[in-house]
């Protein structure tokens, strides 16, 4: 859900890591990785209870723009199956296309977050 249709409320927005051009509009395109199709942007989003759009502070990796949501789940179970603790709450993993998503937990071990690395 995070990643897929992030969060909008009277905090502001959080996530949304799958692009959908209907309820994202890019800001500032500010990385693209050529090979694998991921980029990281700043955006605003779609608040589908007011209709306007909310900008989002800081910037978001997104998944490549031709995953749906069936290849973003098979993509992350991928590299779930594979991942690697950095620390108690982040994880990173390589899907089988070759992106390296980080995978993000709360304190009680709860999953919270997962969303696409572009490298430096």
């Amino acid at each position: 859900q995070h990643s897929k249709n992030g969060i909008v409320n009277r905090s502001g927005v959080s996530g949304i890591h799958l692009y959908d051009k209907d309820k994202i509009k890019i800001i500032k395109l500010l990385k693209t990785d050529q090979n694998t199709g991921i980029f990281e942007a700043e955006i605003a989003v779609l608040n589908e209870r007011s209709g306007k759009f909310i900008k989002k502070q800081g910037k978001s990796s997104f998944f490549p723009t031709n995953w749906g949501l069936q290849t973003l789940i098979l993509e992350c179970f991928s590299a779930y199956m594979n991942k690697n603790e950095i620390d108690e709450f982040t994880f990173h993993g390589t899907t089988s296309s070759g992106i390296k998503l980080e995978f993000v937990y709360d304190n009680k071990g709860t999953f919270k977050s997962v969303y696409p690395i572009i490298e430096k």
